[in-house]
This record gives structure tokens, C-alpha cells and sequence, in this order.
């Protein structure tokens, strides 16, 4: 069952990120309090092969980053091999949770991407290039995903609109779906664990909120 540890660890392989400062405020509000600095954000930072994180550009290997696609691949190699070990409910409990993965880690390297030069102003086109070609390999991975096991629709956790709006503003904070609806049904998830969700895919951790587990 190796596989199912896999997929979960390749898709941060040769992974590169940054924490925007708009997200402080967040982090504080979760397990993270005290840990990242201030001086920790808008800083570039990534995992490598082996899943270590660092902040030291010299010791990046692009070629790693630019060949990121083949874990993604080996994912659905991964995806198949598990359906045939697994069955049909433990599959398709593991296939829904990656696809949320899968749509929430498309949409985060679009919006690192997208919004690069707005937290680094002067910084390097490889870089530049390196966000572009993380963006790139999560939108095709989740085109075959789709292809090979159906549609992947958008997680309750985040909603995109509010989540873009918020980026612009310097205001990430995530609104699940259900918060903006003009009901007074309970929210599938609060606000704060929405936050956390993003924190957890991002870094790949279980996150204890400040009122407790998650």
C-alpha cells in the first residue's frame, strides 16, 4: 500500500512556493502561530525531491522542477494500481481525496503563479519560468485525471472568486461556498478551517487550529 503515500508525497516533489504576507494574519490563527516569522514571507521557498524545504536558490536543481510532470504521471500509474488492491468504496474514498488535492493544488500554483511579480519585483525568468511550468504540469495532470477517472469538481473548502479577490487585496482569507449563500444553514466548513485546508495542502501537514483539531 506503499502507493497510497506516493501520491500524496509526489505531488510536493520539486515543489516551489512562497508565502505571501497577506496570509499572516491566518497563520497566526493556527498551529503555524509563532512558527513562521515575518521575515519568513514573501520569501521563495521549496521542496525538493526528497521533500525537503528550503529557501537556498543555489542548491535548486531546475531540472527537477522542469521535469515535475513525471511524478504527476506516476501518480495515475499509482491511481491504477490501487483500484485494482483496493475496493470499490476504499478506492473511491481515496480517489475523491485526491482529486481535491489535485484541484486545490491547480488552482494554489496558478495563483502563486499568476501573482509572482506582485510579492518579487525583481526576481530571475527562470524563476519566473520555473512558477509557470509548476502551473502548467497541475492543469494538464488534472485534465487526465479527468480523463482517466472522472471529472474533478470543485472542492466546499475554498471559493475561487472570494479567493482571488482576497489575494489582490492583501486579504487571503478563504469564505467556503456555503458562507456566502444568503441562508441560515450551518456552513459545511468555517472560515478557519478553509484556511487551514489551504495550509495543509500546501505544506503537506495536519494543521490543530487554535480551538482545536481539525
Amino acid at each position: 500500500m506503499n502507493h497510497i503515500y506516493d501520491i500524496r508525497d509526489n505531488l510536493i516533489r520539486s515543489y516551489i512556493f512562497y508565502i505571501p504576507d497577506s496570509i499572516y494574519e491566518d497563520l497566526n490563527r493556527t498551529a503555524f502561530k509563532g512558527i513562521i516569522k515575518q521575515a519568513d514571507l514573501n520569501k521563495l521557498g521549496y521542496f525538493d525531491n526528497d521533500l525537503n524545504v528550503s529557501t537556498n536558490l543555489k542548491l535548486l536543481r531546475t531540472i527537477d522542477f522542469i521535469t515535475k510532470s513525471k511524478y504527476l504521471e506516476k501518480n495515475i500509474l499509482q491511481l491504477f494500481k490501487a483500484k485494482k488492491e483496493l475496493s470499490t468504496s476504499e478506492f473511491n474514498y481515496l480517489l475523491e481525496a485526491y482529486k481535491e488535492h489535485v484541484v486545490a493544488h491547480t488552482f494554489i500554483t496558478e495563483e502563486l503563479n499568476r501573482n509572482l511579480k506582485k510579492y518579487f519585483q525583481n526576481i530571475d525568468l527562470e524563476i519566473i519560468n520555473l512558477f509557470k511550468l509548476q502551473a502548467q504540469a497541475f492543469e494538464k495532470h488534472q485534465k487526465a485525471i479527468s480523463t482517466h477517472f472522472g471529472k474533478l469538481e470543485e472542492p466546499n473548502t475554498f471559493n475561487q472568486e472570494e479567493f482571488i479577490k482576497r489575494f489582490q487585496e492583501n486579504k487571503f482569507k478563504i469564505a467556503s461556498k456555503s458562507s456566502i449563500k444568503k441562508d441560515k444553514k450551518k456552513p459545511l466548513i468555517t472560515n478557519e478551517e478553509a484556511d487551514d485546508f489551504l495550509l495543509k495542502t500546501i505544506f503537506n501537514v495536519k494543521v490543530t487550529t487554535l480551538n482545536g483539531n481539525i
